[in-house]
């Protein structure tokens, strides 16, 4: 009787088919933990932000927050925020959806805003891929729109 060494062919199929299902159940996790990093990254970010409004409307005439013009895309968030005192990135990790500075009692002045913040590279599905951001905080929208 004499034995053969190595494996048939048989025993590699089922082993490359074990390790593609272990593939297909990790993946996904993979995916779901790099979007909520993603999200944890712009909140971060969105604290400096606010820090940086608030510095910009203490150093400003009347403590007036930036006109709404003023801001309307990543570029121009980074020069205010940078100038401000704050620190974002070269590389734009969101997307500025929307920025209104407003003055909600009438005295002339814009002493409140909101901003709206849309994570790169985040499905829409996810709770937090829009970041609502307001001088009283900073809230993650749900699929549902809310509190956004």
């Amino acid at each position: 009787m004499t034995k053969t060494a190595g494996c048939a062919l048989i025993e590699l199929m089922i082993v490359i088919a074990v390790i593609a299902t272990l593939a297909a159940m990790a993946v996904p996790t993979f995916i779901t933990y790099r979007d909520r990093s993603r999200v944890a990254q712009v909140v971060g970010s969105s604290e400096a932000i606010r820090s940086a409004l608030a510095s910009y409307a203490a150093n400003s005439a009347g403590n007036a927050y930036p006109l709404t013009g003023a801001i309307t895309d990543f570029s121009s968030l980074r020069l205010m925020v940078n100038s401000s005192g704050g620190m974002l990135p070269a590389t734009a990790i969101f997307t500025v959806s929307n920025y209104a500075s407003y003055d909600s009692n009438s005295d002339g002045v814009t002493d409140t805003y909101s901003m709206r913040l849309i994570v790169n590279g985040v499905p829409t599905s996810l709770t937090g891929s829009q970041i609502l951001l307001t001088p009283e905080g900073i809230f993650k929208c749900t699929t549902s729109g809310n509190p956004c």
